[in-house]
């Protein structure tokens, strides 16, 4: 008696439950009124704002910078609620249910159907029109969902339940959602192309394009930022784009760029209007945006845009200054003055192997990976994880980023470029060779200029040792690799090594 009436009592619960979870798996639904579901929608639903990422300048590094950068937004105000997982459901499989949920819910948002179905075509896309049941069975489940309703539905019976009976539904219908996820995202949405977009312009692979832009601009983005500078950058980028003929691709179309102003504090003696004091110029601050297809946010969340934008701010400035120690050469090539010709060729060499190795072995070689894993799979959330391990490939390989000492490495942390100190040390050579660049402008005469001269050596050599001694440091680390192959490239003929006195450290780091 006893049994049957434990039977009993879990069958009608568990009806509850199989359909509260069938709702909710196959048409993205809560009917929840008592609230005693383990998914929960948030107070404050912040769902529009999630559709449409923008990029962010945030520079924080969580303490797993894959797993931040692989947890895009796929949130619409949906979360698990521990306390109210039933016994005998793992916290994965919760957590498997609701992302089913949220992506049958994201699909119920595809803009382009919405659009489709709206014909006043200025009309705002936000707030999004949800789409009827009808239309999002058939785009998602087509034939299967009849199928997936009626597995669900027998797990009602309290001798078929069975917590790998319920795991087995749930991973046949998240299969179903990922592959239509798969194919919105790889095929209708070009995913493949729009990545090779964001490695011809978040990491200057149309390097003639930017040459072009920092003919024009470099003077713009050596001064502080104004309340015309974005308008002006973009004119800029559209004149460099038609000098290389890109103007009439559609590809061009999809970014542009913003130089933020933030208003200086007015004192008594500064008028109103003066916009010549802002926080600061424009190589430090410049952002390219990007309009990415939807449902491509998935991917491209705003700390993944703020990541590539790292990227861009440090190659887009490294390669003003390849450009500017080059144009100097036509100056120099005959001049008399050993000191300033050999500062010069050593500040060119370091600017030619640190630019060559951003691009060939950090950004070609991990890009490559990138495109290999992405050919190999057929699943978007493998897919996003290679996608979020090489963007922290490039970002620690290029000391935007560090990771901890070894015995540290299962936390994750890591270390931010503003603390970074193999980034600072880049930072200021870059610094030094701006100011050697400029140097005419200041130096009146030869004396001034043997004076400025003096000091540039010391201090260029100075740096050269400190970022020796940094990567060799970092040779147990996990880019130690990577930094190896910097440093034979630096060290040509042991001749850094020679000056930092690190001979026998660097010889080992490259055999290892």
């Amino acid at each position: 008696m006893v049994h049957n009436a434990i039977i009993r009592i879990f069958s009608c619960i568990n009806t509850v439950f199989v359909n509260q979870l069938c709702t909710w798996l196959l048409y993205g639904e809560l009917r929840d009124p008592y609230e005693e579901f383990f998914i929960y929608r948030s107070k404050k639903d912040e769902f529009s704002d999630t559709l449409h990422s923008s990029p962010s300048t945030t520079t924080t590094c969580d303490k797993s910078l894959v797993t931040t950068l692989q947890q895009t937004s796929l949130d619409c105000g949906y979360n698990i609620n521990p306390s109210m997982i039933p016994y005998f459901m793992p916290l994965s499989l919760a957590q498997e249910i609701l992302f089913i949920g949220k992506t049958v819910i994201l699909f119920g948002f595809d803009p382009r159907r919405v659009k489709r179905t709206n014909m006043q075509l200025n009309r705002p896309l936000l707030p999004l029109q949800r789409l009827d049941n009808d239309t999002r069975r058939f785009t998602i489940w087509e034939e299967k969902e009849a199928e997936f309703h009626e597995k669900l539905q027998k797990l009602k019976d309290p001798e078929v339940f069975e917590v790998c009976n319920l795991r087995c539904v749930v991973r046949e219908i998240k299969e179903c959602v990922t592959k239509h996820l798969w194919t919105v995202a790889v095929e209708e949405a070009e995913l493949l192309h729009e990545l090779r977009l964001m490695k011809d312009f978040y990491l200057l692979g149309r390097g003639e394009l930017f040459l072009e832009l920092l003919r024009l601009t470099a003077h713009m983005l050596d001064k502080p930022t104004t309340r015309t500078s974005t308008r002006d950058m973009n004119h800029a980028f559209q004149l460099a784009a038609r000098a290389v003929f890109l103007s009439n691709s559609a590809d061009i179309e999809k970014f542009s760029f913003e130089l933020p102003y933030v208003k200086p504090n007015v004192s008594a003696n500064s008028s109103l209007d003066d916009d010549s004091s802002t926080v600061a110029d424009g190589w430090s601050s410049i952002i390219l945006k990007y309009d990415f297809k939807w449902p491509l946010h998935l991917l491209f969340a705003p700390e993944v845009l703020a990541r590539y934008n790292d990227m861009f701010r440090l190659l887009l400035r490294i390669k003003k200054t390849q450009h500017d120690l080059h144009a100097l050469w036509k100056t120099y090539k005959q001049s008399r003055r050993f000191a300033m010709c050999q500062l010069h060729n050593k500040l060119m060499f370091l600017m030619d192997n640190l630019q060559h190795y951003l691009q060939a072995d950090v950004l070609e070689t991990n890009f490559s990976r990138l495109m290999e894993a992405v050919n190999k799979t057929n699943d978007f959330e493998k897919l996003k994880k290679a996608h979020a391990t090489f963007l922290a490939d490039i970002l620690s390989q290029s000391f935007l980023t560090v990771t901890l000492p070894s015995e540290h490495e299962s936390a994750g942390d890591a270390v931010d470029s503003i603390n970074n100190p193999v980034f600072v040390n880049i930072t200021e050579l870059l610094k030094l060779c701006d100011s050697f660049c400029s140097m005419s402008e200041f130096a009146s005469d030869r004396d001034a200029e043997d004076y400025y001269i003096k000091g540039y050596s010391d201090r260029f050599n100075k740096l050269v040792k400190q970022l020796t001694q940094l990567l060799v440091s970092l040779r147990g680390r996990a880019c130690g690799a990577f930094l190896a192959r910097l440093l034979m490239r630096l060290d040509y003929n042991r001749w850094l090594s020679a000056e930092a006195e690190l001979t026998r450290s660097l010889t080992h780091m490259l055999r290892c």
